[in-house]
């Protein structure tokens, strides 16, 4: 089980698990979804917020924490570059 909030201005989409879908979207400053995860716990977002560009990461959150999609902004030359922090 692991737990995604979206602390970012914009809608990140991402699937669980390989799956195609469902397709879930963490809206701007929803509350935090917890997710159990059935087969390893592995999520895929686009880390790129831009609509005309896609750019995706996976990782894997089998070990139960608590993240959060935040705006990278260590990212030079890249305002729209969302990243998943651990936070707990």
């Amino acid at each position: 089980m692991f737990t995604v909030k979206n602390k970012t201005p914009y809608n990140v989409s991402y699937t669980l698990d390989g799956t195609t879908a469902p397709q879930y979207a963490a809206n701007p400053n929803d509350g935090y979804a917890v997710w159990t995860a059935t087969s390893g716990g592995i999520i895929r977002y686009d880390k790129d917020s831009r609509n005309d560009y896609e750019d995706y990461i996976t990782y894997n959150l089998a070990d139960g924490g608590v993240y959060e999609f935040q705006d990278n902004t260590n990212t030079v030359g890249n305002p729209y570059d969302i990243q998943l922090y651990r936070v707990d």
